[in-house]
């Protein structure tokens, strides 16, 4: 792997829900001992169904919410217990695309206004002034620099979603976590961030967390995925041995289920996992995914199975692959 910027080791994040006219307080259990590591000009996947804990991992990473346990390293430093002072000096260094590109942006801010902030609240000033670093920005991500006295609402989606990306390159951090930053967006104008993207993370070497349910938009712009399921990674590997050879059931299951349009082949009915994806309050034992695994055995039931190598750098998380 390439150097590490950004890792978690041990990752686990349980939420505290309800109360007395709730039938009492129960323990959500969102991510359990999750390792992940992204180096240096890498992009790495972070795939999986609704609610099994993506998004709460690119927060843990980012100290946004505190971990139940584990730790956080930033370029070899840990800093699961940074504070004050020296946790703001490490925001300049992680940044975050969000996915709603409008709620993510002060709709009573214009756009000059909205990029030149990280400067003002890191008391920044840069080289050539606050003023063109927000026009080199906006150039940089395909605006035009004379919009800089508009306000969100008069850009479209795509393009706020440009601003969002600016304002996180703004002080040229080290990583970004974007969470899925296209879902919004229409198809054809997801091919256009996705590319951004891509270029920006071969010019800067930045590293990237791309957390996202498309699996089509995950394999054109990612080199390592990893699958999550109700809290834990499953299976990760390099991007091209994971979308062509999977080894786990809970991956099969979701590469089949993506549509591939082929006008020389006649329709298939898409791949449909049975069953619901169990509580994260009350996680089955064993291995989680085998209430809804064709293949599980008693052992499945029984045992969690480790996340462990199975081939190169391929790590899967079953005892029958």
């Amino acid at each position: 792997m390439k150097d590490i910027v950004l890792e978690g080791v041990g990752l686990t994040k349980h939420f505290t829900v309800g109360g007395p006219m709730s039938g009492g307080r129960r323990r959500v259990r969102a991510v359990e001992s999750v390792d992940i590591a992204i180096g240096r000009g890498e992009t790495v996947g972070l795939v999986g169904e609704s609610g099994c804990g993506k998004s709460t991992i690119g927060r843990l990473l980012l100290r946004l919410i505190d971990p139940t346990e584990g730790r956080i390293r930033l370029l070899g430093q840990d800093i699961t217990d940074a504070r004050g002072s020296g946790l703001r000096r490490l925001r300049r260094r992680m940044q975050i695309v969000f996915q709603d590109p409008f709620a993510s942006l002060n709709p009573r801010h214009r756009v000059g206004d909205i990029l030149s902030a990280p400067y003002r609240i890191h008391g920044i000033e840069p080289r050539i002034g606050i003023d063109a670093k927000v026009a080199e920005l906006m150039g940089r991500v395909g605006l035009d620099p004379m919009a800089r006295s508009k306000f969100p609402h008069e850009f479209s989606g795509g393009q706020r979603q440009r601003i969002g990306i600016a304002r996180a390159l703004a002080l040229e951090p080290d990583v970004i976590v974007c969470d899925e930053p296209v879902s919004a967006l229409d198809v054809s104008v997801q091919a256009q961030i996705v590319n951004l993207l891509r270029d920006l993370r071969d010019q800067t070497g930045i590293a990237l967390l791309f957390i996202s349910h498309d699996l089509a938009v995950v394999e054109n712009i990612c080199d390592r995925v990893a699958v999550m399921y109700l809290g834990r990674i499953v299976e990760i590997a390099d991007r091209d041995r994971l979308f062509d050879a999977p080894r786990h059931p809970y991956t099969k299951a979701l590469l089949k289920s993506v549509p591939r349009p082929d006008p020389g082949r006649r329709r298939r009915a898409l791949f449909r996992l049975e069953g619901e994806v169990p509580s994260p309050v009350d996680p089955p034992t064993g291995c989680a995914f085998h209430t809804r695994c064709p293949v599980a055995t008693k052992l499945c039931a029984a045992e969690r199975p480790p996340l462990s190598i199975r081939e190169a750098s391929n790590k899967v998380a079953c005892h029958l692959n």
